[in-house]
């Protein structure tokens, strides 16, 4: 899920799962709506790996995606700094 400034709430941040059914078209997707909604996408990733468990990414997957997340334009940030621009503070 993308966070959008109007519904934004620090204690309901969304985050988009990437997992091995996860693919680079669907990460692709979610950064277009992401600059579409002027939004703020989290991207979950617990693994990566060739190993093919359920929560991993192959290393050539995560390469790609951090491709398309550099020609995507948006800018990448901490936590922090994300939440803290979102709330006004």
């Amino acid at each position: 899920d993308v966070n959008e400034r109007a519904a934004f709430t620090a204690q309901r941040i969304r985050g988009f799962s990437v997992d091995k059914d996860t693919t680079v078209s669907d990460v692709k997707q979610a950064l277009a709506y992401t600059k579409q909604h002027d939004g703020w996408l989290v991207l979950l990733l617990h693994s990566i790996d060739t190993k093919g468990s359920e929560y991993s990414v192959t290393p050539d997957d995560f390469e790609q995606m951090l491709q398309a997340i550099e020609h995507s334009g948006i800018k990448v940030t901490t936590m922090q700094k994300a939440i803290s621009s979102w709330s006004g503070h």
